[in-house]
């Protein structure tokens, strides 16, 4: 359960950015150590900052807070989790102070649902997808 709690704040850092994101300067500098994924190169600007291209992850900000709310807005059974939806800002697209359980439920259940209705790439929810089915059936 705290190896799907890590696997769910990641994929929610890095799918809303959040400062727990796995896509940063560091990362994309490692893409041009070993030369891969030239697209995703940082860039140099002209006043000496870096732009970092955008992903096939990236959501818009209209998606992301589609994101949020869908995930706040959802009513769940007493006893199946937490109140999920104290843990979500919805105008600040941010997910923080969820617990173990939380994590459990949204990783193998909820995120799939609420990604779909955001309506990101295809690649994006079957890769969800695919995680979730993997961790439901390590916990069953």
């Amino acid at each position: 359960m705290h190896i799907e709690k890590n696997v769910c704040d990641n994929f929610i850092g890095t799918l809303l950015d959040l400062d727990k994101s796995k896509d940063n300067l560091q990362a994309r500098q490692d893409l041009v150590d070993i030369a891969i994924k030239t697209e995703l190169h940082p860039q140099i600007l002209e006043d000496g900052s870096y732009f970092l291209p955008p992903t096939c992850f990236t959501i818009s900000k209209k998606e992301k807070l589609m994101f949020c709310q869908v995930l706040k807005n959802m009513k769940m059974p007493k006893g199946y989790a937490s109140n999920i939806s104290r843990c979500i800002n919805v105008t600040e697209c941010k997910i923080v102070g969820l617990r173990s359980h939380n994590c459990h439920v949204l990783i193998e259940e909820l995120l799939p649902i609420a990604l779909r209705s955001c309506s990101p790439s295809d690649e994006i929810i079957h890769i969800l997808v695919e995680i979730s089915k993997f961790l439901k059936s390590i916990c069953a």
